[in-house]
């Protein structure tokens, strides 16, 4: 199973969203209010890397989908664990004889 905790921690010590990307960077949040850019390249982005923008896009849009995931993930395998216990607790049927 995966180990969430270290997913979760990273997400914690990462600088909070939203983030945003333009061209070749992503832009994301000082706490005294102004952005940070993280650059991609000082080339033409669009030449020397043709996915650059959905990369971008990718990884400012990670900065709230990863805390989501994470949240969905839990409680689906809280979901899983009470349906097995349900479903340990239920009384057993026998199996249907031949014809």
């Amino acid at each position: 199973m995966l180990d969430l905790e270290p997913i979760k921690a990273r997400a914690a010590r990462a600088t909070p969203g939203p983030w945003r990307a333009q061209e070749d960077h992503v832009l994301y949040p000082l706490a005294d209010g102004t952005y940070a850019a993280l650059l991609w390249s000082d080339l033409d982005a669009s030449k020397t890397w043709p996915q650059g923008d959905h990369d971008a896009d990718f990884v400012a849009e990670a900065r709230e989908d990863i805390p989501l995931l994470l949240v969905e993930v839990e409680r689906l395998r809280a979901e899983n664990a009470a349906l097995r216990a349900r479903s340990a607790k239920a009384p057993r049927r026998a199996a249907p004889g031949p014809g």
